[in-house]
């Protein structure tokens, strides 16, 4: 998943996630997690940004601020695990993977790469998020 965001001004912008609340190992210093679930499985979601002081927190289950809580039903209150991630531009990417295991990924001036796949950002503020043939080639 790919969330361009842009103002005229210098911005703040946050991305959050709030996940089930399954065993979590973290990785790349708290830019992924690998989930184990209760029936065995894996589940793996990483975060890649472009923003400057990017910074990102994992939370569960938190009292004071509300953070890592779901709501599955009316008047029911279950922990989650709430993944924040933080970042400042005028334009900020964030480039987001989930799947059964981790993968290299990694968002640069243009481009990001999941695994050995590299896709083209595009510059066009109004315009489609990626660009080139690989583009053509999903929407055909």
């Amino acid at each position: 998943m790919i969330d361009r965001l842009y103002s005229a001004g210098e911005h703040e912008y946050r991305l959050h996630w709030l996940l089930p609340d399954f065993r979590r190992e973290g990785r790349n210093g708290g830019w992924g997690a690998l989930f184990t679930g209760h029936d065995g499985t894996i589940s793996a979601v990483e975060v890649a940004t472009s923003g400057a002081g990017a910074l990102t927190s994992w939370m569960r289950a938190d009292e004071p601020t509300g953070r890592g809580w779901a709501s599955p039903r009316y008047l029911e209150r279950v922990p989650a695990w709430s993944w924040e991630v933080r970042a400042c531009g005028t334009t900020v990417w964030f480039a987001t993977h989930f799947g059964r295991s981790a993968t290299a990924l990694a968002l640069t001036e243009g481009e990001v790469r999941v695994g050995g796949v590299t896709l083209a950002l595009s510059t066009e503020r109004d315009g489609p998020l990626l660009r080139g043939a690989f583009v053509r080639s999903l929407v055909s």
